[in-house]
């Protein structure tokens, strides 16, 4: 109790002496944050895994990925332009990942932690064959009703088993755990699958 009130007194402190800098001129604070929306959008441009070049006809020209093609071209008259394309993209990759970036992510999680590669490569088998359908979703756009029907309806649609349901939900508790911790969906993933109207009789 004793830091939360040191850190929330420090924190009114430092408030404060921002307020009175930034009422007295001595900073401008709108200049720092422009400075600081600079150093983030340069830090995405320089993440983007294609450049930015401009053509013979004087457009500016980039890549996107693409699920389907692996790539595809992206055209502007500006610089700036292009660049804006590029940033609205990846801001849009981080704030709303779909279901496949977030498996990839967790199983790279799984890959530090030195598990075996027979496992790893059940794991890609089993999501291939189960939940490939929902790849190309984003994962804010999937709410816990419509993710209760897909699973209950993916069991009778494969005839599962017992056991290969078992390891399906392995898939599916990693990939929407990492999601609430990074807080993308606000649902925890075992309620879901803790409510899912299933009986032994079923597989």
């Amino acid at each position: 109790m004793g830091g939360d009130l040191i850190e929330e007194t420090a924190k009114k402190f430092n408030d404060e002496i921002l307020r009175y800098i930034s009422d007295n001129d001595m900073i401008d604070l709108a200049l720092i944050r422009e400075k600081i929306e600079m150093r983030n959008r340069q830090e995405i441009l320089d993440k983007h895994p294609y450049r930015i070049y401009q053509g013979n006809d004087k457009k500016w020209y980039t890549y996107l990925p693409d699920d389907e093609k692996g790539r595809r071209q992206r055209k502007r008259n500006t610089k700036k332009e292009i660049e804006e394309v590029v940033i609205k993209y990846w801001k849009d990759q981080e704030e709303n990942p779909t279901v496949k970036q977030l498996f990839n992510e967790w199983l790279e999680t799984k890959h530090s932690r030195n598990i075996q590669n027979q496992t790893v490569d059940r794991y890609k088998r089993d999501y291939k064959k189960y939940l490939s359908t929902l790849s190309n979703r984003k994962i804010k756009n999937i709410n816990e009703c419509e993710l209760d029907d897909f699973l209950v309806d993916m069991v009778f649609a494969n005839n599962m088993t017992a056991k290969s349901f078992s390891n399906v939900r392995i898939l599916v508790r990693g990939i929407w755990n990492r999601a609430k911790k990074k807080k993308l969906v606000d649902f925890r993933i075992n309620d879901v699958l803790d409510g899912l109207e299933l009986s032994k009789n079923d597989f």
